[in-house]
């Protein structure tokens, strides 16, 4: 005889309150990354493996998020939070701490202060994902100018970069969010971002202070030195780093090269990562 069998599907809810105790992480079929579940009292977090999504809600509690040096591919998912097709405004701000390393390997560590109530804005499709801090490399190249019969070279060097928000794009920022190169102060390091087409443009406009309101009005992004730390104020997220800029010149008499172009952006090139980066299509840098 045949016995017929029958099926039944049960479904549990969880009423214990388990997920606002309980940190813990999961990885759904075929999915390239994980998800890390905090509970809502969390207010550290140390991301413990490499391509983790932290899952959080725009009320989030979380003040510090800790990146590890070995740690690659971190991100926030910020997915249920999303309105209007591509914003996520958060009520809490929070720091995040990472390192990048310069091309010469050196640790260069790195903090991320984000202020209450920003709202981040991707471009259109964008999922709620944030990306965060993962070191990255660019090729600034060497330019030349000759004035007077003075040819001035300069190179740049000891390059430290990182990529933050969105790949491929920019994540707008309705505040302004301070980067801190830390130990990148003086010593002619100047700061730059690369924007999606892969140009690397040098940040001359100098912050008032060391603060949102030291942002230039006219200026979506500047710099400040407080003599041991290089630092910028933007509002934007991409890919920004530090690098320390040498000259030098040959011929007679003296010179002065380069200069500043307004709208707080300087020495613009084409950089892109890796090596074998394009020539340089313009050169306006200013000594930090």
């Amino acid at each position: 005889a045949v016995s017929a069998i029958s099926t039944k599907t049960i479904s549990l809810t969880e009423r214990l309150g388990i997920r606002d105790q309980l940190q813990f992480i999961y990885t759904a079929s075929g999915a390239t990354s994980s998800n890390l579940v905090v509970p809502s009292t969390t207010t550290v977090v140390t991301v413990p493996q490499n391509n983790v999504n932290i899952l959080l809600t725009n009320s989030s509690n979380i003040e510090t998020i800790v990146i590890n040096q070995s740690t690659t591919n971190a991100a926030i998912n910020y997915t249920s939070s999303l309105v209007t097709g591509n914003k996520v405004t958060i009520t809490n701000g929070f720091n995040v701490t990472a390192s990048t390393l310069e091309d010469n390997s050196v640790v260069i560590p790195i903090a991320i202060t984000i202020p209450d109530g920003i709202t981040f804005t991707g471009p259109s499709g964008w999922s709620g994902i944030l990306n965060l801090p993962t070191t990255t490399s660019v090729t600034i190249p060497q330019t030349t100018t000759t004035t007077n019969g003075v040819t001035t070279t300069t190179t740049y060097s000891e390059v430290a970069v990182f990529e933050l928000g969105f790949s491929g794009s920019t994540i707008q920022l309705s505040s302004p969010v301070r980067i801190k190169f830390t130990g990148n102060g003086e010593n002619d390091n100047v700061a730059f971002y690369v924007g999606p087409s892969g140009v690397t443009t040098f940040i001359t406009t100098a912050c008032t202070s060391d603060s949102a309101s030291g942002m230039p009005d006219s200026a979506d992004e500047c710099y400040f030195d407080n003599g041991d730390d290089l630092i910028i104020w933007t509002e934007h997220f991409t890919k920004f780093g530090a690098s320390q800029r040498s000259t030098s010149t040959s011929g007679s008499t003296s010179s002065t090269s380069g200069g500043t172009s307004g709208n707080g952006h300087g020495a613009t090139g084409v950089g892109g990562t890796g090596t074998g980066a394009a020539p340089v299509v313009a050169e306006t840098a200013k000594k930090l």
